[in-house]
């Protein structure tokens, strides 16, 4: 993953999933969170971001804060089989994800 095309450091894992077509939730590294989605064609609208008030290791919550300000500021996706990219209002790609098939799912990886 990537934020303003910084890599994120190796031992922080955010994730970001699209439970409904109105909400989406995951872990910014340290904290569960989940916020109201709108969505529109291309377009995204992400509401407010709940999280957890768990502290981890200040290099962690930098990372999970960078990550948490880059998602609440997008706008606008485009995606490939492997990869999402998110982008704010002006069209700068903020986020690159990769994407993770879930157990069970057609060519999911075995655990």
């Amino acid at each position: 993953m990537t934020v303003d095309g910084v890599s994120t450091p190796v031992d922080v894992e955010s994730t970001l999933s699209f439970p409904s077509e109105a909400r989406i939730t995951g872990n910014g590294g340290c904290n569960a969170y989940s916020a109201p989605l709108g969505v529109a064609a291309n377009e995204l609208d992400v509401g407010p971001i709940s999280k957890e008030g768990r502290v981890c290791a200040a290099d962690v919550m930098a990372a999970e804060s960078t990550f948490l300000g880059a998602l609440q500021t997008v706008r606008s996706f485009r995606g490939t089989d492997l990869f999402l990219y998110l982008s704010d209002e002006t069209g700068r790609q903020r986020l690159s994800l990769s994407r993770v098939p879930q157990a069970g799912a057609p060519n999911a990886p075995p655990r």
